[in-house]
Order: C-alpha cells, then sequence, then structure tokens
C-alpha cells in the first residue's frame, strides 16, 4: 500500500464514480462536503492499521521460530580452550554470552 496523488487537467470526474461513503462534492458547485462524524472516517482508517500491525505479528512469530529452529542445531566457533582439537563446535544456543 502507497500513498500518491494524481494531476488531472480539464478532465471532469462523474459524480457517480466518486468513492464517497462519508464525504463527497456538491454536484452543483464543487464544494466538498464533510463528513457530518469525522470519526467515521478515521475510525476505519485505524482498523485497517490495526490489522495490519496484527498480520504483521503472526509472520515474525513465524520468522522468529524458524530462527530458533535453525540455531537450535547450528554449530559453530569450536572451543579454543579445549584440550582435544576434534573436539565438537559449540551449538550456538549454548554458546557463552
Amino acid at each position: 500500500m502507497d500513498n500518491g496523488y494524481m494531476l488531472f487537467n480539464n478532465y471532469r470526474v462523474p459524480h457517480s464514480a466518486l468513492l464517497s461513503r462519508y464525504s463527497g462534492v456538491n454536484p452543483d458547485n464543487g464544494m466538498y462536503i464533510a463528513p457530518e462524524n469525522a470519526a467515521m472516517v478515521y475510525g476505519s482508517l485505524t482498523f485497517v492499521r490495526a490489522q495490519i500491525i496484527m498480520h504483521a505479528r503472526l509472520i515474525l512469530a513465524r520468522a522468529v521460530t524458524n530462527a530458533v529452529r535453525y540455531l537450535s542445531i547450528r554449530r559453530q566457533f569450536a572451543d579454543r580452550d579445549a584440550k582435544d582439537p576434534n573436539a565438537p563446535e559449540e551449538a550456538v544456543l549454548n554458546y557463552p554470552t
């Protein structure tokens, strides 16, 4: 989703093509008709933004699950202090911080 604008020169949009549920344009003089309750317009915007955040939460949860599953089997950084040079590498989740 992106915000943008268009410029028209000498173009008249038919009144029936305007998607205006809460506000509109007077067909006689072209004046803007403000909504009776501005909260109606902003309420739908807030609802959509909340839905985007809820969906992003689920996607982030999947990403974290995949990362933890991968890190539970990933091994790297052999212990430099180990006496055995063939000692296995340390699991990433067990690596000291």
